[in-house]
């Protein structure tokens, strides 16, 4: 294997999973907004002026550039390996940042062996 390709898959992970709880989070205040002060529908410019705020731009864009890194991926590596382990790493990083960013985890030792399987899951992937 490749550390090039160890290093994509890291990063594809990263910038998915990094920026996860922060578009939730984005999307979540947007909602809270929307139902506060607009009753009705929400026009097509309320909608763009909304993605351009910062707190909902800039983790879209990381995660766009996310996905750019991913059909990078995904133009030399085999997608059954590719798809597993960039999702995977995905939702470990994702779990990881929002138990950081202060999220309620039920179980954090659940959290640490639903994380060793994932990683142990990955590894086995990429060294077949």
């Amino acid at each position: 294997m490749k550390l090039i390709t160890v290093f994509g898959y890291l990063s594809v992970g990263l910038l998915w999973g990094c920026t996860n709880p922060f578009i939730k989070r984005a999307q979540q205040q947007s909602h809270l907004e929307r139902l506060a002060f607009e009753p009705g529908e929400v026009s097509t410019i309320e909608t763009l002026r909304r993605l351009l705020i910062p707190s909902v731009f800039i983790p879209f864009a990381i995660n766009q550039s996310g996905s750019f890194v991913y059909l990078l991926m995904l133009s030399n590596e085999p997608l059954t390996v590719a798809s597993i382990t960039c999702n995977s790493l995905t939702f470990l990083i994702t779990a990881i940042t929002s138990y950081y960013l202060g999220e309620e985890i039920h179980s954090p030792l659940l959290l640490f062996f639903g994380v060793l399987l994932v990683v142990i899951g990955c590894y086995i992937c990429i060294s077949a």
